[in-house]
């Protein structure tokens, strides 16, 4: 005699398998791509970058103003 189970088939357990990998993929590429979720992080790198680039010129023609005043 037969028992009637219920449960859940291997192809049944390979589809749902392959269904999380193919969301956790595709989330994985949204979160990490450059023009993904996160497309603000690139632009304050950049104004960072751009900010410290600035300074670092305004430094040098403020020490280049100390010497020529010095000199004078």
């Amino acid at each position: 005699m037969l028992k009637n189970e219920k449960g859940i088939t291997l192809a049944m357990l390979t589809l749902t398998v392959a269904i999380l990998l193919l969301i956790a993929f595709t989330t994985i590429l949204l979160v990490f791509d450059n023009s993904g979720l996160f497309p603000v992080n690139n632009t304050i790198q950049n104004n960072i970058t751009n900010s410290t680039k600035n300074e670092k010129i305004e430094t040098q023609e403020i020490n280049q103003t100390e010497i020529v005043n010095n000199v004078n």
